[in-house]
């Protein structure tokens, strides 16, 4: 017979039940967060992870964070802790799967900027081969 061990508080917040409710760029927003999801007596952990593990960068444009504020809470508490969010202004974005579906209109214009610039760099390559 074997006793499986609880995991342990270094355990991945997944296997201890967590689950990840929004990643931010802004420290001090996310800490915000995390009090106001403490003071609704909802368990919360902040965590710095990876900012390229959640799409926050782009290989058009790589300008961006090398880190992010990930904040897990329990699975069972998901949707009282995005209502105690959004009460504090939380708009539903920076989770895993928003994040990935909408692109922001500043990252799309950058994006536009740089073909555009590709566009007109040819066409200069293109009069200056034909002259």
């Amino acid at each position: 017979m074997t006793l499986e061990a609880e995991p342990g508080p270094d355990a991945a917040p997944a296997s201890r039940g967590l689950i990840l409710l929004t990643a931010q760029r802004d420290g001090d927003l996310a800490g915000e967060w995390l009090d106001a999801l403490l003071d609704a007596d909802i368990d919360a952990e902040l965590h710095i992870e990876d900012a390229a593990r959640f799409n926050l960068t782009s290989s058009a444009y790589p300008v961006g964070v090398p880190f992010v504020y990930a904040l897990f809470v329990p699975r069972a508490y998901r949707d009282r802790a995005a209502d105690v969010l959004i009460d504090h202004g939380w708009d539903g974005r920076g989770a895993p799967r928003s994040s990935t579906m909408r692109t922001s209109g500043r990252h799309l214009r950058n994006v536009l900027l740089v073909a555009a610039l590709s566009l007109a760099l040819v066409a200069v390559l293109i009069l200056v081969r034909g002259a």
